[in-house]
Parts: structure tokens; C-alpha cells; sequence
């Protein structure tokens, strides 16, 4: 809306100025709950948009946890995704590279076969709590960041990256409690190699000295 700006002398100004801005209302920049703070436009969009798409649900509790969750939506252009990846990618080159060795050099898996154990664990952990995050990652709809639960799990359920996630939880570890140790049984680990690739092309925007990354 216009509206006219007044002198204190009583004249009327001719400037016009704009009391809200298209950007201010519709800009895809979201804050997050975790992240930052939320404006009061976005919180009244948000609000709407509950109004509109309600959470059908009997369960009280269980619709409280899934309005919040509209409020944790990652965006593929803030800095949280960017370090997960990183720490996400630790434990994916670990079962990707200490599988083939434990696997070729019998004495590497069995004086340190306790603590193989341990990281192992964790590893399937670290992949568990990113098929939550992935649930969780916004996407552009006509220039606007999702929010709805719903569109965002159907977004990743349909994807290619869902089913490399399922496939890399294959449990073919427990066919060791019958044949023994055998380290590359985790070899689905490997599908998770995607996610790899995914903080090569985040580093390669990042970096001032692309090429020397390259070669890194």
C-alpha cells in the first residue's frame, strides 16, 4: 500500500513511500527456529498456512510434535547442512576405506576388534540421524522454501536418495554372529557415497582456490 507523507507544518508531501515491500513478505531467506529468529510476517504466513492445511490427527500430542516441525526446516543455503555434511562424510569414507582394509589385513581387524565395534555403531547412528535431516531439507516450490512436513517427506521418500539411504542400513553385519568377522559385509555403506559428492559440490561454491581444492 502508498501511503502520503505529511510535513509537520501541515503541507503534504508528494513523496510516496512504501510501507511494506513484495521482498519483505515473499522472500525465500527464512529464519529457523534453531537458526535464527523469525520475523512477525513469516510467523503470520506460517500461522495461515496451518489455517489452511490442518494436521489431521486425533493424537493431541502427536500434533503438537508435527506443527513444530514446520518451525525445523533446513535450506540447502545455510551453513548447518554444509557442516553436517562435513561431519556426516567422516564416518561415510571410514566404512568406505577401513571395510577394505580390515577386510585385506587380518591383524588391523582383530587387535582392534572392540573398538571397529564402537566406530561401527556410531557410523550407522550418524546415517540414521541424516535420513532424519533429509526429511527435514527444504526444497523451492515456485521460488518459496516448503515448510509442510508432508510435502517435504513425500519429497524425499520419491527421490533416488531415499532408497541409497535404505539400501546402505542393509544389516549384513549379522551374518558375522555365524561366520565369523568379516568386515566387508558393511560394503551397502558404500551407497551412502552420494552424500560424498553432495559436499564436494557445497565445498567447490565455497572456496576461494577452487582448483587447489580439486586436487585435494
Amino acid at each position: 500500500s502508498l501511503k502520503r507523507q505529511s510535513s509537520p507544518g501541515g503541507r503534504s508531501n508528494k513523496g510516496l513511500t512504501r510501507e511494506d515491500s513484495f521482498l519483505q513478505r515473499f522472500s525465500n531467506r527464512y529464519g529457523y527456529r534453531s537458526m535464527g529468529a523469525i520475523d512477525p510476517v513469516k510467523r503470520n504466513l506460517r500461522l495461515n498456512s496451518e489455517k489452511d492445511e490442518p494436521i489431521k490427527t486425533r493424537s493431541a500430542f502427536l500434533r503438537r510434535i508435527l506443527r513444530a516441525c514446520n518451525y525445523f526446516v533446513i535450506s540447502t543455503d545455510e551453513s548447518f547442512l554444509f557442516y553436517w555434511l562435513i561431519l556426516l562424510n567422516i564416518f561415510v569414507l571410514y566404512n568406505l576405506w577401513f571395510s577394505i582394509a580390515r577386510q585385506a589385513f587380518e591383524p588391523l581387524q582383530t587387535d582392534y576388534e572392540n573398538i571397529w565395534r564402537i566406530l561401527d555403531y556410531i557410523a550407522d547412528s550418524m546415517y540414521f540421524v541424516d535420513i532424519f535431516i533429509q526429511f527435514r531439507t527444504g526444497y523451492l516450490e515456485q521460488g518459496l522454501l516448503v515448510y509442510n512436513h508432508m510435502k517435504l517427506a513425500m519429497n524425499y521418500i520419491r527421490s533416488s536418495r531415499f532408497l541409497f539411504d535404505i539400501l546402505s542400513l542393509t544389516p549384513l553385519d549379522l551374518l558375522q554372529i555365524k561366520f565369523g568377522s568379516i568386515p566387508i559385509l558393511r560394503f551397502p555403506r558404500f551407497f551412502k557415497l552420494y552424500r560424498t559428492f553432495q559436499l564436494y559440490y557445497y565445498q567447490e561454491s565455497r572456496t576461494i582456490y577452487p582448483n587447489t581444492y580439486r586436487v585435494l
